[in-house]
Parts: structure tokens; C-alpha cells; sequence
């Protein structure tokens, strides 16, 4: 069984408070974009691949990674607690003694259960690590809840690799809560992955993972009374700032890194079904082209976490490549996501089916 995590309060309505102040800023989602890039730019999986004890853990030092997914990366969602620094499997001691129950030697602490030596106990460590990325990557989250890392911990990491696929919250007390509100049956067996992917399919459309999480955390934070419920009205924003606004880039690493897996990935089964002679890869700024008899087929790739927002932001691009296109030939248009169309996203496909009358689909290509 997962170990529990125990809730501090004043530290997590503390943290509530900046992401609150966060959120309120014009600026809030770059800001926020900005942070979960720098992360990435920082620790690319490569790097992880290679980190060495020092570099994970360390005495007042902010680049290792558990101070990067602690501290620096704390807007992304709040893990701090009483928990303490045993949620990284194992710490380097700043003058403590020794922790009862744990193995220890003259400086780090760690978890019995990742062997009797620090450079073994780390190696284990460092695999689970490893593997909660590479699960998070391919969106295969409900592997990650048997890998022996405390939750708290792994699910921070987990998120921040899962191009935004999962919802950044982290306090399981707080998860259950939510997850009992949308109507699943919770008990002392309910995974975190089960509890997420709720999460997830309630995700309104108009919202990103960072807005639902800062309403839900508002409604759903300890000692708040239990809401009614989980909409609230848009205000009014009145008039827009016209200074000069810092924005972010408009792909994270994950992005750019998903986007090429999934357009290596799909130009290998057109190839295999149609030779490859068939199949162009950027040709005219177009991801991929399949010209197959009578008919061209265009596929336009996107890496967003989900397929509504893949459509969008697609939409215009792949429009516009088609009317370059032969006019004599048949023309099918298709947007490519990692993830399948979730129920609340299919009627805005649907919409845009019927009211532009253009053969235009969404597939998505599993990368589990």
C-alpha cells in the first residue's frame, strides 16, 4: 500500500494563498508555462538518466532535482509538509541525528526497503525515478502506482513530465475528497491514477490544468467546507492591459519531444500500410502527406494533452494547406494528439464537421 501522506494545514493554505495571488496575475499562465519549461530545459529525462546522488539531493543547495520539484517548481503545486524530506526515498542530514526506523550512515538517511547501502539505496531510487518518467511520457499512469516511491513525491514528478495530463494536486486526503464529489467510490484501495483520470475526464474545456486545479483547491482545500458545486461564473476581466507583456514560448519540451514521436510514429504505420513512396514528411510545412490514388490525406500534429485543444489549435493551419492543395483530387484532413476525444470534446468536432462541411477527423496515436 502507498504510504499516506499527513496534511499540514497551515502550510498548504499558505501555499494556497501564493497560487491564488498567482493565478489573479495577467500573467498567471505564462507565468506558470515559464516555471514547468525551465523545469524541463533543467532536468530533460537524458539528464535524469545520468543524475548522480549530489545532484538529487543535497544541504541548501536549489539546483538538485528534489529542491526543483519541491521548491522551485512550488506554483506547479505545493508538496511540501510534514512529510518532510523522506518523500525522496532518502536526504542528506543537515546536523540531525540519525532517523529512527530508517537506515542511515554518517550523512544521508533513506528507506530500508532500497537496501542497506547509500549508493544501492540510491541506484533503486533512481530507477523508480526513471520509470515514473518514462510512465508519465507515454501517459501509462496507472503503472506508477506500484513504483515504491512515496505518493506525494511521485505524482509532483509524474506531473510535471505528463504534458499537463494530470491535475496538480497532490494531498491524497484532498484527491479523495474531489474524486468522491464526482461521484467515484473511494476507499483505502483507490489509486491515485484512478482518482486522476476523474479528475481529468471532469476537466471543463474552457479551463487548463492550472485553472481547475486553483478552483478545485479553492473549493476543496482542508477545513472548507464542502461546495455545492464546482462551477463558477466568469467575471467580467474589463479592459484589457495594452504594455508590452512578457509571453512564453509556445511549446515546452515535452511538447516538442511528444509532437516528434507522435509524427515519427505515424509516418511508420502510413508507410507500412501504404510504401513509403505514398508518404511525405514536411513537405510544404505540412507535418505528413499520404497521396494514395485519387485522394491526398493530410495530417497535422499536435502534442497538447488534449484532443479539443489539439483541434484548435490546429485548425486554422491544416485549412489552409488544403486550399493550396489539387483541386481535382479528394482531400481528407486529419488532427493527430496523443489522446483520444473525451466525451465533452466530441460535440465541438462534431460542430465543426457540420457547420464547415470539410472531411476533417481526429485520431490519436498511443505511445504506451
Amino acid at each position: 500500500m502507498p504510504e499516506e501522506e499527513k496534511i499540514n494545514t497551515p502550510t498548504l493554505n499558505y501555499h494556497f494563498k501564493e497560487l491564488t495571488n498567482l493565478i489573479t496575475n495577467e500573467n498567471s499562465m505564462s507565468s506558470y508555462q515559464n516555471i514547468l519549461n525551465d523545469f524541463l530545459e533543467h532536468w530533460p529525462l537524458e539528464k535524469v538518466e545520468a543524475i548522480s546522488l549530489d545532484q538529487y539531493v543535497d544541504i541548501q543547495n536549489r539546483a538538485t532535482f528534489t529542491q526543483w520539484v519541491e521548491n522551485r517548481t512550488i506554483e506547479l503545486g505545493s508538496i511540501s509538509g510534514l512529510f518532510g524530506s523522506r518523500m525522496f526515498g532518502m536526504y542528506k542530514r543537515n546536523g540531525s541525528d540519525p532517523l529512527d526506523g530508517y537506515a542511515n550512515d554518517e550523512l544521508y538517511t533513506w528507506n530500508k526497503k532500497y537496501g542497506n547501502d547509500r549508493n544501492v539505496a540510491f541506484s533503486e531510487i533512481k530507477k523508480h525515478l526513471i520509470d515514473i518518467i518514462n510512465c508519465s511520457l507515454t501517459g501509462n499512469f496507472s503503472k506508477i502506482d506500484a513504483i515504491p516511491i512515496p505518493d506525494i513525491f511521485k505524482w509532483k514528478v509524474a506531473y510535471l513530465y505528463s504534458n499537463e495530463r494530470l491535475i496538480p494536486i497532490f494531498q491524497r486526503e484532498v484527491l479523495k475528497e474531489i474524486a468522491t464529489y464526482y461521484g467515484l467510490s473511494v476507499n483505502s484501495k483507490t489509486t491515485v491514477s484512478a482518482i486522476q483520470k476523474v479528475l481529468i475526464d471532469n476537466k471543463p474545456l474552457d479551463l487548463n490544468t492550472h485553472e481547475f486545479m486553483v478552483e478545485l483547491w479553492a473549493k476543496f482545500r482542508p477545513q472548507k467546507k464542502k461546495p455545492k458545486g464546482i462551477s463558477t461564473p466568469q467575471q467580467d476581466q474589463g479592459e484589457k492591459s495594452t504594455n508590452d507583456q512578457k509571453r512564453s514560448g509556445t511549446s515546452s519540451y515535452i511538447a516538442k519531444q511528444t509532437h516528434n514521436i507522435i509524427q515519427n510514429k505515424l509516418r511508420n504505420m502510413l508507410i507500412a500500410e501504404y510504401g513509403e513512396s505514398c508518404v511525405a514528411c514536411e513537405k510544404n510545412y505540412v507535418d505528413l502527406t499520404l497521396t494514395y490514388k485519387d485522394t491526398i490525406t493530410l495530417y497535422e500534429v499536435k502534442s497538447d494533452a488534449y484532443a479539443a485543444t489539439c483541434i484548435r489549435q490546429a485548425l486554422g493551419q491544416i485549412i489552409q494547406y488544403a486550399h493550396r492543395l489539387d483541386p481535382t483530387k479528394k482531400v481528407k484532413l486529419y488532427i493527430v494528439g496523443q489522446y483520444p476525444l473525451k466525451d465533452n470534446e466530441k460535440p465541438y468536432l462534431s460542430y465543426i464537421q457540420k457547420n464547415f462541411k470539410v472531411d476533417l477527423n481526429y485520431m490519436n496515436i498511443d505511445l504506451t
